[in-house]
């Protein structure tokens, strides 16, 4: 299949997770200004491995298991001071990983083969890191149920405190059931976020996010260099709209999700 891809460039003080305060810690300067990058690229996704020769990239999966991703015009556009330019991009590949406590992970790089910047945005040759959330029809459909069941619960236990009163066992019974529907929304697309069937190499039932994060390795600074002497840093996020399959867009007013 062939997306085309949106790439928005720049901070990301709202993000979360150790990556996104690894990324702070190193660059402290970097993107201050609130100056976005937009990068338009073309990619297409193959069925088939990467060359064995290949250097292992296992940020995005393991090595012997990461199948062909390609850059489909070798070049992104995007904006500056002087206008549109053309930068270089190369091949890479991609990977899905299943997760536990939230939705499965597509993965995939693509090679940047030139420096690029705009005002404190800049980026250095080398991968940038796409991630994004796919989903089966029978996982959607399971996380669905379940998450019925689990409100189903709660609201039960709400009645029960209100026929009888609270009690630490209700107050216990009340907690878990809330817990459990937070875990089970936390593995479904989110409010506002439009996703895919039927646009993926292989599998026509898979249903991908059209949006994830951007990323790239650096060195990490601090204390945390100690611990992780690189690490996957966030350096924005992206949208996606694969050129074939069925679209789905969850219903939100809050338009700062889309990008």
């Amino acid at each position: 299949p062939r997306w085309t891809l949106r790439m928005n460039i720049g901070r990301e003080d709202d993000s979360e997770g150790l990556s996104h305060m690894l990324a702070s810690m190193s660059d402290r300067d970097w993107g201050a200004s609130g100056t976005r990058l937009m990068l338009d690229l073309d990619v297409t996704f193959e069925d088939r491995m990467l060359p064995n020769d290949c250097p292992p990239m296992t940020e995005v999966g393991p090595a012997g298991a990461i199948k062909v991703a390609k850059a489909a015009t070798s070049t992104a556009k995007y904006i500056s001071e002087c206008g549109q330019q053309v930068l270089s991009v190369g091949n890479g590949g991609w990977f899905i990983t299943e997760k536990a406590d939230k939705p499965s992970e597509l993965k995939f790089w693509l090679e940047l083969m030139e420096p690029v910047g705009k005002g404190d945005v800049s980026l250095e040759v080398g991968h940038i890191v796409f991630t994004t959330s796919v989903w089966t029809d029978s996982e959607l459909k399971e996380l669905r149920e379940m998450l019925e069941e689990a409100k189903l619960a709660g609201q039960q236990v709400e009645k029960e405190m209100d026929e009888e009163g609270e009690s630490p066992m209700t107050v216990l019974k009340y907690n878990q059931a809330l817990s459990k529907v937070h875990e089970l929304q936390a593995k479904l697309p989110e409010a506002g976020e439009g996703y895919k069937k039927g646009g993926w190499v292989g599998d026509k039932a898979l249903n991908l996010s059209m949006r994830g994060l951007l990323s790239v390795k650096k060195k990490s600074n601090g204390v945390f260099s100690l611990i992780f002497p690189t690490s996957l840093q966030c350096i924005g996020k992206f949208s996606s709209t694969p050129n074939v399959g069925q679209h789905t867009h969850l219903e939100n007013s809050d338009f700062s999700k889309y990008y």
